[in-house]
């Protein structure tokens, strides 16, 4: 039979994350670095296989580096 695989898991993980990591103060940037690792590491899997999302990999990438920039500029923010 032909079985439609689905979404990767991970990749909506990352997206998760990078929302997180924009939302959550204090620990948003460590959030940001996790999601960004897993989504270059669900990037790298998705090519080659029949799973899809790797679309919704590359927004968590996307969502996880603009986390960890607002989490920097909000911490220069408080220090200045």
């Amino acid at each position: 039979m032909n079985k439609k695989e689905g979404i990767n898991g991970k990749a909506l993980v990352s997206i998760v994350l990078g929302i997180l990591a924009y939302v959550t103060p204090l620990i948003g940037f460590v959030l940001g670095i996790i999601g960004l690792f897993l989504s270059i590491v669900v990037i790298n899997e998705i090519i080659g296989t029949k799973v899809s999302g790797a679309g919704i990999a590359t927004m968590g990438l996307i969502i996880c580096i603009a986390g960890m920039v607002h989490q920097s500029l909000s911490v220069l923010k408080l220090i200045c």
